[in-house]
Formats: C-alpha cells, sequence, structure tokens
C-alpha cells in the first residue's frame, strides 16, 4: 500500500488566505462599479430633470412699449402663445420654441415658421420683427 502524502497544513491556509484575498478584491471591486453606475445614473436623472423642468423666460403676457392698449405677445408654458391688442383675450393663436436666444413661431391656419431673435432683460423682452426692428414689450 502506498502512503498517502499530505500537504503540510501551512500550504493550505495560504492557498485559502490567497483566495479570501482574490475574492475580496473581487468584491470590493464589484461594489466600486455599482457604486459608479448607481453615482453616474443620478446625475443622468439630475440633468434631465433641469433641463425638462426649466420653463421657457418667453412665458407670461408682454406689451409692447409696456402700455396695455397696444400689441401683446401672450406665451404660455405648453408651447402654445396668443398675439394680440390691448387687453382682448382674442388674436392670433401660434405655437412657438423657444431656442434660448430666438423664437419660432408658427401662427395657427399658416405654413410657414418665423423665426425672431429676442433678448429678456428683468421685465422687459426686445424681439427683433421680420424687417429687423427691435420692438420693446414688458410684462
Amino acid at each position: 500500500m502506498e502512503k498517502e502524502t499530505k500537504k503540510p497544513t501551512k500550504g493550505k491556509t495560504a492557498e485559502k488566505k490567497t483566495e479570501t484575498k482574490k475574492t475580496c478584491s473581487k468584491k470590493i471591486i464589484g461594489i466600486i462599479i455599482a457604486a459608479v453606475v448607481a453615482i453616474a445614473a443620478i446625475v443622468v436623472v439630475i440633468i434631465a430633470i433641469c433641463f425638462s423642468s426649466k420653463a421657457s423666460a418667453l412665458v407670461g403676457k408682454w406689451y409692447a412699449n409696456g402700455n396695455h392698449n397696444y400689441y401683446f405677445y401672450q406665451f404660455n408654458e405648453d408651447g402654445t402663445g396668443l398675439y394680440g391688442y390691448g387687453d382682448y383675450e382674442e388674436g392670433m393663436k401660434f405655437t412657438y420654441t423657444d431656442n434660448s436666444d430666438s423664437v419660432i413661431i408658427k401662427y395657427d391656419g399658416k405654413d410657414n415658421e418665423l423665426d425672431f431673435k429676442y433678448k429678456i432683460e428683468d421685465d422687459t423682452l426686445t424681439i427683433e420683427d421680420s424687417i429687423g426692428q427691435e420692438v420693446i414689450y414688458k410684462k
């Protein structure tokens, strides 16, 4: 009969320690990767919320020359609006897209879109009209 040779227990302990270290290292790397992915997801969600909830600075009713007896633009949060005169609630309805420094307006019943450059400072809206003149509106 052959004798079984037993490995010294120190070798097994060293092997177990090495395996344990490798397992721990893999777990730590997995946790770090999961944390980085979670943080990245949170950042993406925050950025999406910031951009999607940002209301257009145009929203509101703007009167030419700040006078309620003049023409006005009414920009609604839903991308619709109204161009009218005085305090009347009737006028030309439109849809708009705010591009931060210009607004694209498409009046109902019209095929073309109009692109107006604009700027807002405090409660003053300055729109460059279709012939290049600046018209001042106030909230």
